[in-house]
C-alpha cells in the first residue's frame, strides 16, 4: 500500500470522527436545554452553528475525496460556495453563542457588559467583512482554492478573532474569580470557559497555513481549514457538556441541590414591622432557576395575596457580581 493512501485514510477518518463528535455534542446540548426548559440566546447560536456544521459536513462528503485545491468543474462550484459560507457562519455563530453566555453572567450594565456587547458587534462586522471580501475576490467559474480571500482580509479577520477571543476568555474568568464553590467545581467552570481559547489557536494555525510554503502545505492547509468547523461547534457546546459530565461522575452528597441567588430582596408588610432577608437567599426548589426567569406578575401576586408588597430596592453602588451564578450553568 502506498504511504499516501494511508495518510489519506487517516485524514478522512480523523475528519469524520471530529465532525461526528461535534454534531453529537451540539445535538446533546440543544436536547438537554430543551428538556430542562432553560434556554437562552446562546442556544440559538449553537443551533445555527449545528445546522451550518451539518451542511458543511454533508457537502464535504459529496466531494468524494476530491482535493479542495484542484481546478473544479462548473457543476461543483456551488458546492464550494456553500462549503465556504457554512464554515464562515460556523465560526461566527460559535463565538456569538459564547458571547451571549457571558452576557448572562453580568448583572448590571457595567463596563464589562458593554465590552461584551462590543465584542459581539465586532464579530458581526468581521463576519460581514469576510463574506464581502469573498464575494468580491472570488469568481464562481474559477476557484483557485476554497478560501480565496485576499491576504489583507485574512490578516484583519484573524486579528479581530484573536482579540475578541481573548476578551471572551478574560471576562468570564474575571467575573467568576471569587466563585463560592468547591475547588473541583471552580476548576470545572474555568475549564469550560477556557476551552474557548481553542478557537483562537485554530484561527492562528489556519492563518499560518495560508502563508506556509513548505512541503505538503496544501494538505496541511485544507486539513486545518476543514477542522475549524467541528472545533468551533465543540467549543460552544462544551460550556454545557463539561458541567453535565462533571455532575455525572462527581455526584454531591446532597440529593437536593441548592441554588444561591446573589440579589437583595426586601419584603415589607403593611404593618410597621418589616422582614429583611439576607443578601444571599438559598432556594431549595430545582424548578426555580433564578428570579430573572420568573415573570414579575407572578412574584408580585404571590406576595400580594398575603397582604405584602414586593419591592426591588435601588443599589447605592454598582457591585461587580454575576447576575447568574454558575449553578445556573452547572445544574441545567
Amino acid at each position: 500500500m502506498h504511504p499516501s493512501d494511508i495518510s489519506d485514510k487517516v485524514w478522512i477518518g480523523f475528519t469524520v470522527t471530529m465532525h461526528t463528535l461535534a454534531i453529537a455534542m451540539g445535538s446533546f446540548r440543544l436536547i438537554h436545554r430543551y428538556r430542562t426548559k432553560f434556554y437562552y440566546w446562546d442556544d440559538l447560536g449553537v443551533a445555527g452553528c449545528l445546522i451550518c456544521n451539518v451542511v458543511f459536513f454533508s457537502v464535504l462528503c459529496t466531494l468524494k475525496g476530491a482535493l479542495l485545491t484542484e481546478d473544479l468543474k462548473e457543476t461543483r462550484q456551488p458546492r464550494f460556495w456553500l462549503l465556504w459560507l457554512s464554515l464562515s457562519s460556523i465560526q461566527w455563530t460559535s463565538r456569538m453563542s459564547i458571547g451571549f453566555t457571558i452576557l448572562r453572567l453580568i448583572k448590571f450594565d457595567i463596563w464589562r457588559k458593554r465590552l461584551t456587547i462590543a465584542v459581539l458587534v465586532v464579530f458581526t462586522l468581521a463576519w460581514m467583512l469576510i463574506i464581502l471580501d469573498f464575494i468580491i475576490e472570488c469568481n464562481v467559474n474559477t476557484l483557485p482554492h476554497p478560501n480565496c480571500s485576499s491576504s489583507v482580509a485574512e490578516i484583519v479577520a484573524c486579528s479581530v478573532f484573536i482579540i475578541a477571543d481573548v476578551f471572551l476568555v478574560y471576562i468570564p474568568l474575571h467575573l467568576l474569580r471569587n466563585l463560592r464553590q468547591p475547588r473541583g467545581t471552580r476548576f470545572m467552570v474555568r475549564v469550560a470557559f477556557c476551552i474557548s481559547g481553542i478557537s483562537m489557536i485554530a484561527t492562528i494555525m489556519n492563518t499560518i497555513s495560508e502563508f506556509y510554503e513548505g512541503p505538503q502545505h496544501e494538505m496541511m492547509a485544507q486539513f486545518l481549514w476543514i477542522l475549524a468547523a467541528p472545533i468551533a461547534l465543540i467549543v460552544c457546546s462544551s460550556i454545557i457538556v463539561i458541567p453535565f459530565v462533571y455532575r455525572l461522575f462527581m455526584k454531591e452528597a446532597e440529593e437536593d441541590w441548592m441554588i444561591s441567588i446573589p440579589i437583595d430582596i426586601v419584603v415589607s408588610d403593611e404593618d410597621p414591622s418589616a422582614v429583611s432577608l439576607p443578601e444571599r437567599v438559598t432556594v431549595r426548589e430545582p424548578t426555580t432557576r433564578s428570579f430573572a426567569t420568573l415573570p414579575l406578575p407572578f412574584s408580585r401576586r404571590s406576595f400580594t395575596e398575603r397582604g405584602q408588597l414586593h419591592s426591588w430596592p435601588q443599589r447605592s453602588r454598582i457591585e461587580d457580581k454575576p447576575a447568574m451564578l454558575i449553578t445556573d450553568i452547572v445544574h441545567v
